[in-house]
């Protein structure tokens, strides 16, 4: 049974083993794994950290050993699809082990096989080069036009053998995590995925999507009605309001709410490859961790939805599942992400509104508090993010604009004051 170290002053794990050789002697063996320490990220980075040497130490004891033996498996000369078999397979196993959600995964596999290895798959590891990956992506953006002329002529065809225009980013992305995954084995030495130069013109020639606008007040307010009455409202509401994530909001439970503060503690998570929803006792990050005060209408509204959990477990008897949810079905089990998301789409269908993403409730009480504030800083505290450009770049850049609009106003008011005192 191979032991991860680390001590104070070391830069990476080692993982360490006991070897017995043919002469039946056992020694201690040492091998580095490349996994740096993060001796000042917090509790929850080291064990993520001290998983990940683990899984990997394993895999080198493996190579260890079947060097030793003579049975050792080369992948220098895989080609792209040999090699992206056995990148999945060790993806898979890494995120069995640290029980990590399988989404990423599933769309990393989904690209790779769909609009990378049918191009380049028959290609030799060592002898993929950047010209490859040019004439590549010109293919690719061949077949985006053809898909955007199957869409324009067409507005309800499917078609997932054609990218869109803006996966094009995310499928190089894929293709250059397989690499790299490929040079911490020293089967290459260069990523040709990442020279953004040689490939900046051929993805800046494909038509740029309009920004994706998050719903204004009043579209806000007729989605809120869409959603009135469904076992979705609860968790719904808690994003328009509050905009706390989806999994947060779902993991919310009665015991993380104070007479004046929303404690953000738990989340929910489903695996991708599974029908399970568990709790984890954490959030995405030690910033997600947050308390929010408690104003006096989500005071009562969630006095209201307790109440009305109480009747359904009088209804359901025995059958009720109390596990303490804010946002549970009738019976009181958790809701699955996924599930939530389904039918807040439908109810967007069935009363006529334009389909927004769930994930949007929370940029537009990013962009109302920005306006109303003009402090990225304290609106990625009251959403949970780190740096202030994650706040900038993804939750309220559409609406800087208007707000700067209103800052001119601050001003010409300020000057017609004093204006008018002179």
């Amino acid at each position: 049974m191979g032991t991860v170290i680390g001590k104070k002053g070391m830069l990476n794990f080692s993982y360490q083993f006991r070897f017995t050789n043919e002469q039946k002697e056992a020694k201690l063996v040492s091998l580095p794994t490349g996994v740096p320490i993060p001796w000042d990220k917090g509790v929850r980075a080291m064990k993520a950290a001290r998983e990940a040497a683990s899984i990997k130490g394993r895999r080198l004891e493996e190579d260890y050993k079947a060097k030793r033996s003579g049975r050792y498996a080369d992948h220098s000369d895989d080609t792209l699809s040999e090699y992206a078999e056995y990148y999945l397979e060790e993806q898979r196993a890494a995120q069995n082990v640290l029980k990590i959600k399988t989404d990423s995964l599933a769309s990393v596999e989904s690209y790779l096989r769909l609009h990378v290895l049918p191009y380049l798959g028959a290609i030799k590891l060592s002898d993929l080069s950047s010209c490859h990956i040019e004439s590549w992506l010109t293919e690719l953006v061949s077949e985006c036009h053809r898909r955007a002329e199957i869409v324009k002529q067409h507005p309800d065809a499917k078609d997932n053998k054609k990218p869109f225009y803006r996966s094009l980013k995310k499928i190089l992305r894929a293709l250059a995590g397989m690499l790299s995954h490929a040079i911490e084995r020293e089967y290459i030495y260069k990523n040709v995925a990442t020279m953004r130069k040689m490939y900046k013109v051929i993805l800046e020639s494909v038509p740029q999507e309009e920004p994706n606008l998050p719903p204004t007040f009043d579209e806000v307010t007729e989605i809120l009605k869409a959603v009135n009455g469904l076992d979705i409202e609860t968790p719904v509401t808690l994003m328009a309001y509050y905009g706390l994530r989806r999994s947060e909001s779902l993991g919310l439970r009665w015991e993380n709410i104070t007479p004046d503060k929303l404690l953000i503690r738990d989340t929910i998570i489903k695996m991708s490859d599974s029908i399970l929803v568990f709790r984890e006792s954490n959030t995405k990050s030690k910033y997600s961790r947050r308390d929010l005060p408690l104003n006096r209408f989500m005071s009562e509204y969630l006095e209201n939805v307790k109440a009305k959990q109480k009747q359904d477990k009088q209804l359901f008897g025995n059958c009720y599942k109390d596990d303490g949810f804010v946002c549970a079905a009738m019976d009181g089990k958790p809701f699955a992400p996924d599930l939530v998301s389904h039918k807040f789409k439908k109810a967007l269908k069935s009363h006529g509104l334009p389909i927004v993403p769930l994930e949007k409730l929370r940029n537009a009480v990013a962009c109302q508090l920005f306006e109303a504030t003009y402090s990225a800083e304290l609106v990625g505290m009251w959403l949970g993010h780190s740096p202030r450009s994650v706040t900038e770049a993804h939750y309220i850049d559409p609406r800087v604009g208007k707000s700067l609009l209103r800052v001119a106003e601050i001003i010409q008011m300020g000057a017609e004051r004093r204006q008018a005192e002179a």
